[in-house]
């Protein structure tokens, strides 16, 4: 019975062996994959956040002088940071959430 088990045990040996060795590859490429897609969306997210803001300081600066009138100090910047920095989170939560 020795010699019958020492065949069967060096065979499961190399299907356990073998088996590992798919798991680590696989864990390595969801690894990169899922941390890479993440970079990604943070990357996309604050390009469409700073096009925003472009286009909304080019309608700022298109306004007549009486509009600043009304307006704050501070207010405008005010208005347009916290406006990107939400679209910027959201879009960045939404790209994840997507993904996943």
């Amino acid at each position: 019975t020795d010699q019958i088990a020492n065949p069967i045990e060096a065979e499961a040996g190399n299907a356990m062996r073998t088996t590992i060795i798919a798991m680590v590859v696989l864990a390595f490429y969801g690894f990169s994959t899922f941390f890479l897609a993440f970079s990604f969306c943070g990357w996309a997210a604050a390009r469409i956040a700073n096009g925003y803001r472009v286009r909304f300081l080019d309608a700022v600066m298109r306004q007549d002088a009486a509009f600043f009138d009304h307006a704050e100090p501070g207010g405008i910047s005010l208005m347009l940071s916290d406006s990107a920095f939400d679209i910027q989170n959201g879009l960045a939560d939404k790209f994840a959430n997507m993904l996943q």
